[in-house]
């Protein structure tokens, strides 16, 4: 009987484990970033239409270039769901489709997170968004939007 209840212990708490475990990234900030030199203001509205490929140059003239993570990250699905209201699946299959029928006039560049902070502090023309725990501290890296 010991060997029973124990035994229902462990089971129980196998399956309540996964549930108490965080997944990387999945709560934490993300922050939107632009290279210090760009002193351009954004709004959300901003930021989805640059990455809705309907903005695609700055004020100023120059191309935006625009960065994405990974279709797979956590990060990317909730800075999807936040801006867009749709899923990081959902918003790739639009890009990929504006990909086929050739009427994307900014395609993104996929990074990692770990990478973006130093992309974008030497391209003054850059905007990516990660993981406020990722971001790499540099004078050359301005915060445009927080996303809680």
């Amino acid at each position: 009987m010991k060997t029973f209840i124990l035994s229902l212990f462990f089971m129980g708490l196998a399956t309540a484990l996964p549930a108490t475990i965080p997944t990387a990234h999945a709560a934490d900030t993300l922050v939107i970033i632009v290279n210090s030199a760009n002193q351009q203001v954004l709004t959300e509205q901003d930021i989805k239409n640059i990455y809705s490929d309907i903005v695609t140059n700055w004020k100023s003239g120059e191309r935006i270039n625009l960065y994405n993570l990974p279709a797979e990250d956590k990060a990317r699905d909730k800075f999807s769901r936040a801006i867009f209201g749709e899923s990081a699946r959902e918003i790739l299959q639009q890009e990929h489709n504006r990909k086929i029928t050739n009427s994307i006039k900014n395609p993104s560049r996929t990074k990692r997170a770990s990478l973006l902070s130093t992309i974008v502090a030497r391209d003054v023309n850059a905007i990516a968004y990660l993981p406020k725990d990722m971001l790499k501290s540099d004078k050359d890296i301005r915060i445009v939007l927080e996303i809680d």
